[in-house]
């Protein structure tokens, strides 16, 4: 049994009557609308996550703030409409660890009160057990006060095809980050062979010029070895003359 059940006895009535008045308030578990705005989508919407994360409730369209029971004119196209957006709440609406809200647990109900004028109630339960906290992807949360609705905050939620997309975005930036990292690699190997080889050629050219002057002047030190070994045998035959 939900909050919401064992109360529906006393906050919801067996029939409604044209003109005459709502006998309770707007409060906890209740919430009153002179008619349903499409415009209007994004505060329902806020409405219903309050009710599913406190004690459950109800929207009664049809009511106006002073509690008479007006009615509200409802086309075949609108109410379809109505429950159509009520659907929609299963999709955009998700429980804080990702999982969906459990089928049931968003009702809707009209009733013809006159000819073509309807109240319409989109009911709210929430089990005495429930610990779940529901949430829009965004983040946004709703709790019930006493007659109005209090915002929280939680991270956001991500859907599986959000992940997916995410994993893709990574994927792709690692192999970007990668094929740039093989690029450079391979110019950093391309020029090291380079600075290399241009090292092995400059030593050899090196080489080539300091070996040609050390032949040279080896030839010059023979020259002028036999030189002076001629001028001292020279200088010593004159001696013996004398």
């Amino acid at each position: 049994m939900s909050l919401v059940t064992d109360d529906i006895n006393t906050l919801l009535l067996p029939r409604y009557l044209l003109n005459c008045k709502y006998p309770y308030p707007e409060g906890t578990q209740l919430e009153f609308k002179k008619t349903f705005h499409v415009n209007q989508h994004t505060k329902y919407r806020e409405t219903i996550c309050a009710f599913l994360n406190t004690h459950g409730g109800h929207i009664i369209y049809g009511i106006l703030d002073n509690c008479v029971i007006n009615g509200c004119e409802l086309p075949k196209v609108e109410k379809d409409g109505i429950l159509l957006f009520v659907d929609s709440i299963y999709n955009i609406l998700k429980n804080t660890n990702g999982e969906n809200i459990p089928r049931g647990r968003i009702k809707v109900y009209f009733e013809e009160i006159a000819k073509n004028i309807y109240i319409i109630i989109i009911s709210c339960y929430r089990e005495k057990t429930d610990t779940e906290q529901y949430q829009f992807l965004r983040g946004d949360s709703w709790i019930r006060l006493n007659a109005s609705n209090m915002k929280t905050k939680y991270g956001k939620l991500y859907s599986v095809h959000d992940i997916l997309l995410i994993k893709t975005k990574m994927y792709n930036k690692y192999e970007e980050i990668n094929n740039k990292l093989k690029k450079d690699y391979t110019k950093c190997e391309r020029d090291t062979i380079i600075t290399v080889s241009n090292i092995i050629i400059n030593k050899q050219k090196q080489e080539n010029i300091y070996r040609i002057p050390l032949k040279k002047n080896n030839y010059i030190f023979f020259i002028l070895c036999f030189m002076s070994l001629g001028i001292n045998i020279i200088f010593i035959y004159k001696q013996l003359c004398v």
